[in-house]
């Protein structure tokens, strides 16, 4: 694996790895989300050489559990089945909650986090803040949040 480097990418660049990791047995146009153009939504990619292999985003978004400004949610975190295990995830992840908090001035992130996942955000400090629910042809989720102030 080439040097890693963490940069501001187009929604087009995330959808991709989207579509490879998260929505596989979905049409593409799945990966494409609400909000993935508004202009507060910031996407980020790790990149490897010049292939992008991890991705997440931010949402400007409140949450029952999160109400009020500058809360934003977290999606679309996405590691390449090739690059699994290189703690690319836990990069972006930190990356991601500096930027957060240095220059969008977030308040608290949240996110509907996958179960298999949800140990990566606990070791960022992120709380469940919900039960187990379903997310149809996606599968178990926990809300969880993470107080940046």
């Amino acid at each position: 694996m080439g040097i890693i480097s963490i940069t501001i990418i187009s929604p087009e660049d995330a959808w991709p790895l989207r579509h490879l990791v998260l929505r596989p047995d979905q049409d593409v146009s799945a990966c494409r989300w609400p909000g993935d153009t508004d202009e507060s939504t910031q996407h980020y990619g790790a990149r490897s050489n010049d292939d992008i292999v991890a991705i997440g985003s931010l949402y400007l978004a409140s949450h029952d559990c999160a109400p009020g400004p500058n809360v934003w949610q977290l999606r679309g975190m996405a590691v390449h089945p090739e690059h699994r295990g290189a703690q690319l995830g836990r990069k972006l992840l930190d990356h991601m909650l500096a930027d957060a908090r240095d220059r969008l001035k977030a308040k608290t992130i949240w996110c509907n986090a996958r179960i298999r996942a949800t140990s990566l955000y606990v070791r960022a400090g992120f709380e469940f803040v919900s039960d187990e629910f379903e997310i149809e042809g996606i599968g178990p989720h926990r809300v969880m949040r993470l107080n940046l102030v």
